[in-house]
């Protein structure tokens, strides 16, 4: 059974990526120890693992493979149903095939990822406990909608096996996806921490984790120190380390170049972002059991809309005119594993037509920046839910949509709308509720505004923000009137209380309940509402005049004073124009 073990250890499951060669040289030496003068007997529960993870090293593609395992593994759990721990082997397998396609949830693994979540329900109301259960359970229900319940399982698992680095890893799975930014920062260090001391590799997955909630938190100082944990090799030596740890810090800085663009200024310019040069010369040839070949362009395609996204927003990495170039590198990537990786190939395509988007928009072609934005919010909500762990694309289609609507004052309504559906899949993600918090400003939503403030200085930013944070939320938008003050409650609301107190002190319990009833009537929060055909224009958003288009390199931190002189410049051009301040959100 240690032949059987080491040989699904080189399996991948969740990671779209084996080590063939190993696991087919362990398999072949237990084939000369059970061909030997004195080989063991094997029971009838051995002979069936053994024989399902042969199923995973045939020849074939992967979902190939991963039917054929998980067949085996029922086979197994019919044949020995006392055997619960079968259960775990068996969600794997079925959560293989259904997480194909670079652990996005297409059509044809719907029903398998339902029956995963269902066997691994199953097992731990036998063994709540169990912690390959409850390793399992979290992957099966990492997605937006079913968050809330892995939550409790994920933040267990690590409590019944404490001395597994993963463990406190896979609980911040969950967390993700609550937008809980503290525990996510909190146990993956002690995830890391735990890994150096006991001398094993440190987890490049939870380092990612980890630099993205500080990220989220504002922190931006504490999340480039974080980045040497990686381990980068000092300047001008050959880089030894793993594949895994070069993709991965990678992809951590070109979401460190995003995150901070949205404040605009210097931040961004500054990394130094690696060249298309995260080439896979280990990759195997046979794409679909090697995930390095997928990661190196999924890495690859993040790094050249970072530069983008930064460059449109801040003037780095070329300006406006470098972004055609960006684009190009972008649809490349996406031809390039088109037929063996859709779901990969599309999140690329939708950050091309993004920066696409963008760059229309800068060049002052509003309708046609919008046209293209609204083809890639399709394919956003063609595959959703969003993948595990950290979001791609790098930043959704909804809230560049949201942006390029409110950049030119058009249909506030339908950008809370897009911001919404971001928010739907990472709550509390940083970008999406200070964009929002200002639409509800804008729109007139005065409490739901104060509450998306609360939510990021009492959640996001409750551990301290970066200087720069504190300045872009407090200037950026206190000019256009609503102020939430530090108790939780706002201005609005503390005006409601006392007027309701002197009518029903002064005209009875039933003056003072009409006001009340009348208030919340208008300050009630909208409903929701599903976007339902993106080619048709949205006649019913709230509309501040015609606007214009935003100008690239705009979004940087300006002065309440600019500001003002900024609005004052723009009443002068438009009748009803959308306050500078939003304008220059690099959304």
């Amino acid at each position: 059974m240690a032949y059987w073990g080491e040989a699904m250890s080189y399996d991948m499951a969740l990671w779209d990526y084996q080590d063939r060669d190993k696991g087919i040289a362990v398999l072949s030496d237990l084939d000369v120890m059970l061909a030997g003068a004195d080989p063991p007997t094997l029971t009838s529960l051995e002979s069936s693992l053994i024989g399902a993870v042969r199923k995973l090293y045939q020849n074939g593609t992967r979902s190939f493979l991963s039917q054929a395992f998980y067949t085996a593994m029922k086979s197994a759990v019919d044949a020995f149903p006392s055997q619960y721990e079968l259960l775990a082997f068996y969600s794997l397998g079925l959560l293989r095939y259904s997480l194909r396609e670079d652990r996005g949830y297409d059509d044809y693994g719907v029903r398998q990822r339902w029956q995963a979540q269902t066997i691994v329900k199953s097992l731990l109301k036998r063994a709540p406990n169990h912690p390959g259960g409850l390793h399992m359970l979290v992957h099966a229900f990492d997605d937006p909608q079913n968050a809330t319940f892995a939550r409790d399982y994920a933040l267990r698992f690590p409590t019944v096996a404490p001395d597994s680095n993963h463990a406190l890893h896979m609980a911040t799975h969950a967390l993700m996806r609550t937008g809980e930014w503290s525990l996510v920062v909190s146990y993956n260090a002690k995830a890391i921490t735990m890994a150096a001391t006991k001398g094993l590799d440190l987890e490049a997955h939870a380092i990612l984790f980890q630099h993205y909630a500080l990220l989220q938190k504002g922190q931006f100082q504490s999340a480039w120190k974080a980045l040497a944990q990686f381990n980068p090799p000092a300047a001008g030596a050959v880089d030894t380390r793993s594949t895994g740890f070069i993709f991965n810090e990678a992809l951590a800085k070109a979401l460190y170049v995003v995150e901070t663009a949205f404040y605009g200024g210097d931040l961004c310019k500054t990394v130094d972002l690696p060249a298309d040069n995260l080439n896979c010369s280990t990759c195997a040839a046979n794409i679909y059991t090697d995930g390095n070949y997928l990661f190196a362009a999924k890495t690859n395609a993040a790094v050249w809309f970072a530069k983008g996204y930064c460059a449109y927003f801040t003037g780095g990495f070329g300006g406006l005119d470098m972004l055609p170039t960006y684009m190009a590198r972008l649809e490349e990537l996406s031809a390039m594993i088109a037929d063996d990786f859709t779901f990969t190939s599309k999140s690329i395509n939708i950050m091309r037509v993004s920066l696409q988007s963008l760059h229309t928009l800068g060049n002052g072609d509003v309708d046609s920046a919008l046209n293209l934005i609204r083809g890639a919010v399709g394919d956003e909500q063609d595959i959703d839910p969003s993948p595990p762990g950290i979001p791609y694309p790098l930043r959704s289609s909804y809230e560049i949509y949201a942006y390029v609507l409110s950049a030119n004052g058009q249909h506030l309504q339908a950008g809370i709308d897009m911001v919404n559906l971001a928010l739907a899949n990472y709550p509390n993600k940083t970008s999406a509720l200070i964009h929002r918090y200002s639409l509800y400003n804008l729109v007139g939503y005065h409490d739901l505004e104060c509450q998306d403030y609360r939510t990021l200085i009492n959640v996001n930013f409750k551990d301290g923000a970066d200087p720069v944070v504190h300045d872009y939320l407090e200037n950026a938008y206190t000019g256009n009137g609503q102020n939430c003050v530090d108790d939780g409650t706002s201005g609005r609301d503390i005006a409601l209380i006392i007027v309701t107190l002197v009518l029903i002190f002064g005209g009875g319990c039933a003056a003072g309940g009409w006001y009340l009833k009348k208030h919340l009537a208008k300050q009630k929060a909208p409903s929701a509402r599903k976007f339902v055909n993106l080619e048709e224009e949205i006649d019913d958003g709230v509309e501040m005049g015609h606007g214009h288009a935003a100008t690239p390199g705009d979004s940087g931190f300006m002065s309440p004073e600019n500001r003002r002189h900024r609005r004052d410049s723009d009443n002068a051009s438009s009748p009803s124009p959308l306050p500078s301040s939003l304008k220059m959100n690099g959304i």
